[in-house]
């Protein structure tokens, strides 16, 4: 019997290796929604799917963040000078 589940364990490990490969996959070689093919391995598309998802909210969280910051108008001269002239001596 324990053996066996040696055997078990062996294999889940492989298991869980090949699914960090193919996530890793994913990854390197992703491809938006319209270009995935339905015969591609689970993982692959829910890893592909999990990506969509992280830039979504990246978009989202850089359209926020442009429109919460004010217009910087940068310093005239006139303002350095007149700092300039107030400063303690």
């Amino acid at each position: 019997m324990p053996h066996s589940m040696h055997i078990d364990e062996e294999s889940t490990a492989i298991d869980f290796v090949r699914e960090l490969r193919l996530r890793q996959w994913a990854r390197q070689n992703f491809v938006p929604p319209e270009s995935r093919k339905a015969s591609w391995h689970p993982v692959v598309l829910d890893e592909m799917r999990s990506r969509d998802q992280e830039i979504e909210a990246i978009t989202l969280i850089e359209e926020v963040s442009d429109r919460e910051q004010p217009a910087r108008v940068p310093y005239s001269p006139l303002f350095f000078e007149a700092s300039e002239q107030s400063s303690f001596v």
